[in-house]
């Protein structure tokens, strides 16, 4: 199983998520995995989270503030202690910044956050 689903695509930026996954010989489970990539369309270079940001902002807490319910409530499961900490990917719709691979060891589940209550430190 393979796929990509194109998250945003507008003068500035291409946003993909690719996911792919299969049985491996004698497994007992499924295995998924996934990534993403965001090209900023001026320069043609990968787009960094931190470059969604304004340079020396908080921007990691608001950041939490907002995933922090949607992984709690809607995902019914505990928040990672490690977030920040260590990297996950992203990719971007029109509307939402998508995080995933918040979780070391864990399928690759997407959470959306509104863009617009990001807008305080957004570039």
């Amino acid at each position: 199983m393979r796929g990509y689903k194109i998250g945003r695509l507008d003068s500035d930026y291409i946003s993909v998520r690719y996911t792919g996954g299969g049985i491996a010989d004698k497994a007992g489970s499924h295995n998924r995995v996934g990534t993403g990539l965001t090209l900023n369309l001026h320069t043609g270079q990968p787009l960094r989270l931190q470059d969604l940001f304004r340079s020396g902002s908080d921007w990691m807490t608001p950041l939490e503030k907002l995933a922090r319910p949607v992984v709690e409530k809607e995902m019914g499961i505990p928040f990672p202690d490690d977030f920040g900490k260590r990297p996950f990917g992203f990719y971007l719709t029109p509307k939402k910044l998508v995080l995933f691979d918040l979780y070391s060891g864990h399928p690759p589940w997407d959470y959306p956050v509104p863009l617009e209550a990001l807008r305080e430190v957004l570039k």
